[in-house]
Order: C-alpha cells, then sequence, then structure tokens
C-alpha cells in the first residue's frame, strides 16, 4: 500500500509540472493572428517536452521571419530590375 502511495504522489507531481505550462502556451497562441511572428514563445529553453515543443515553435517561427525578409528583399531585386528594363527599353526608343 505503502508503493501506491508514493506512486500516487509522483503521478501528482509529474503531471502538475508537465501543465504547467500549458495555460501560458495557450494564452500566447490566442494573442496574435495568424503569422504575427512578434509574439514571444514562452518555455522555449525548457528542459522538458514542453521546452522541446516551444523550441520547435521558436525555429518554425524565425524560419518564418527569415522567410519573410528573404521575400522582401526578392520583390525589392525585381522591381529593380523592372525599372532597369523599363529604362533600357525606352533608351533604345530614342
Amino acid at each position: 500500500m505503502r508503493s501506491a502511495g508514493h506512486l500516487c504522489a509522483l503521478r501528482f507531481a509529474l503531471s502538475s509540472q508537465t501543465t504547467y505550462g500549458i495555460p501560458a502556451a495557450s494564452f500566447s497562441h490566442g494573442g496574435g493572428s495568424v503569422g504575427d511572428t512578434n509574439i514571444d514563445v514562452p518555455g522555449a529553453g525548457r528542459a522538458d517536452e514542453l521546452g522541446s515543443m516551444a523550441d520547435a515553435v521558436q525555429i518554425f517561427r524565425d524560419s518564418i521571419i527569415e522567410r519573410q525578409r528573404a521575400q522582401t528583399e526578392l520583390a525589392k531585386v525585381n522591381r529593380v530590375a523592372t525599372m532597369g528594363q523599363l529604362t533600357a527599353s525606352i533608351a533604345q526608343e530614342n
């Protein structure tokens, strides 16, 4: 019977530690709009499963930021190239 009491106490301790980060994570999830990369990822750097998930979300968020930066740079390069082509075609007409 004594080991059953220890098992119950261990189960309670583990479940309370595991669920501790979930309210914070779910709160931040509902706080921003889709694609909002300005939200901090709670739990990143923790040494448990929630920390691993938060680290994965952080990596995903960082890759979205990098992709948006690359798309912005590509759009800028395309605008400059288009302006160059227009300038060249106008110069050929004269």
